[in-house]
């Protein structure tokens, strides 16, 4: 799944791996969406901290 999240996942597999997605009881589907919930949350994390800062000091 992480794979299918980052985008290295293209024509059949990225297609095998949503019918999967599709196919999980709501229960499950609930621990994948908490977990891609916080891959996103560490990916803005870690952009914000790449970002350059600059100085508001005169």
């Amino acid at each position: 799944m992480a794979a299918l999240l980052d985008g290295r996942l293209r024509g059949p597999e990225r297609a095998a791996a949503i019918a999967e997605l599709a196919a999980l009881p709501d229960a499950d589907f609930g621990v994948f969406a908490e977990a891609t919930k916080g891959l996103r949350e560490q990916e803005e994390e870690r952009s914000a901290a790449r970002e350059p800062r600059t100085s508001t000091a005169s």
